[in-house]
């Protein structure tokens, strides 16, 4: 997608475009767009607004038709140096019925935390040419 406005569209358009028996739908860095958008106050408002109801009709589709929903999000440095936050993680975590964060660890290596729902858990997994696979609870 080239724009937030065309991110807005599509998923409009989801509802009648979804093939029958869909079960999965992923949208990759669904903040990146929205990231670019951000500008003065007034402007932000209305991003958030868009974004929050682009969840929200992502998850109505999601109950609706039986769908998983895959999202990604871009992450930002906290100011206080403290890691990497999703952009946009309020209207994200609220829509989002489980997050996890992937940090990678070295290579192909990425612990896997749930966020949500609680409790959390941890899980060492390696990115395959097959998928993730995994390697434990990284507890050990």
């Amino acid at each position: 997608m080239k724009s937030f406005e065309e991110q807005d569209s599509v998923v409009d358009l989801l509802e009648t475009s979804l093939p029958p028996g869909a079960s999965l739908l992923a949208l990759d860095s669904a903040t990146g767009m929205y990231r670019a958008q951000l500008g003065e106050y007034d402007e932000n408002i209305l991003a958030n607004k868009i974004l929050n109801r682009q969840l929200a009709v992502l998850k109505d589709l999601a109950r609706r038709r039986g769908l998983r929903v895959l999202i990604t999000s871009e992450v930002r440095d906290v100011p206080d140096g403290s890691g990497a936050v999703p952009v946009a993680s309020a209207i994200l975590t609220y829509w989002s019925d489980r997050v996890i964060k992937l940090e990678r660890i070295h290579g192909e290596v990425r612990k896997a935390s749930l966020i949500k729902p609680p409790p959390r858990r941890e899980a060492l997994i390696m990115l395959t040419s097959r998928g993730f696979s995994g390697m434990g609870t990284g507890n050990d």
